[in-house]
């Protein structure tokens, strides 16, 4: 069984892939929708993961972080500054 944080982590992954940008997340019957927007041309995106796609994501999630020999905390702060470096937080900063 999966816990929401491994879940949302691992959603959160693939939308950045995909690039995907000021989106909702919602919960359904059959999994979580997404609903956003591609980042480069601002064109409406919807991504319906199903309990199987979910079941999917996350264990290759899980593998790739269990072969990765960078710790977790490493993984975080790289993952929250790439967040605020595309939300422009960093920008003054450089």
């Amino acid at each position: 069984m999966f816990t929401y944080e491994s879940v949302l982590r691992a959603i959160g992954q693939d939308i950045d892939r995909k690039e995907v940008v000021r989106f909702t997340i919602r919960e359904t019957e059959t999994g979580i929708a997404i609903d956003g927007f591609d980042r480069h041309t601002a064109a409406p995106v919807s991504i319906d993961y199903t309990l199987s796609d979910i079941s999917q994501i996350v264990s290759e999630n899980e593998i790739a972080l269990s072969d990765t020999s960078i710790d977790q905390s490493t993984i975080e702060a790289h993952t929250l500054k790439e967040f605020l470096a595309k939300h422009q937080v960093l920008a003054a900063q450089a």
